[in-house]
């Protein structure tokens, strides 16, 4: 809380990670509430008094931005803990819904970072990975190709193709028959 931060661009989410915590700021809190930033950074205030120094620290972090009269303000990125301390003084219907809506996000946030951290970190186990995620993708093309190739060989005829073939099969009858002017071909009872 004691060094400040120059912040030049306004975050596109509600939440967002700074310096590998996952945050959300006054800016966006008085966005989201329709409420004025001044507002809100005395609530900030307010609550950094009443949660103590200790807490105030670890979960609020002061910054400034530019605003739109490139003029530097200041303004506080907050925690998950920050936030819910801010929110819940504010109680009009929309808050709650705004409430929810930031608590999603926290929540999807945290999964995203988790997944991240799943991902190996060393080269052998990332070509190990990527070799595994190659070899199911070779199974996979695999498979679709013998898939192909049932349909080529197990397709049905379209209309087209079967008066092709009945025309062929009728050469060839005529041919076997002895031709157009053989007796075989004028008996009609055969």
């Amino acid at each position: 809380m004691d060094g400040l931060t120059v912040v030049n661009e306004r975050k596109n989410n509600l939440v967002f990670e700074s310096n590998g915590k996952i945050v959300t700021d006054s800016l966006t809190i008085a966005s989201m509430f329709g409420k004025e930033h001044n507002n809100v950074l005395k609530d900030v205030r307010k609550q950094i008094d009443y949660a103590g120094q200790e807490f105030g620290q670890v979960n609020f972090h002061q910054s400034t931005y530019i605003n739109t009269q490139n003029k530097r303000m200041p303004k506080y990125d907050l925690t998950e803990e920050a936030f819910t301390l801010v929110a819940m003084s504010y109680n009009t219907k929309e808050a709650v819904q705004m409430k929810i809506k930031f608590i999603e996000e926290f929540k999807r946030m945290k999964q995203h970072i988790q997944n991240q951290q799943q991902l190996p970190k060393d080269p052998m186990s990332i070509l190990k990975l990527t070799f595994d995620v190659l070899e199911g993708q070779k199974q996979e093309i695999q498979d679709i190709k013998s898939d192909v190739q049932d349909l080529r060989e197990n397709a049905p005829l379209y209309a087209i193709e079967c008066d092709e073939v009945s025309k062929v099969v009728r050469k060839l009858g005529v041919l076997l028959l002895g031709g157009k002017e053989s007796n075989a071909y004028r008996d009609v009872s055969l």
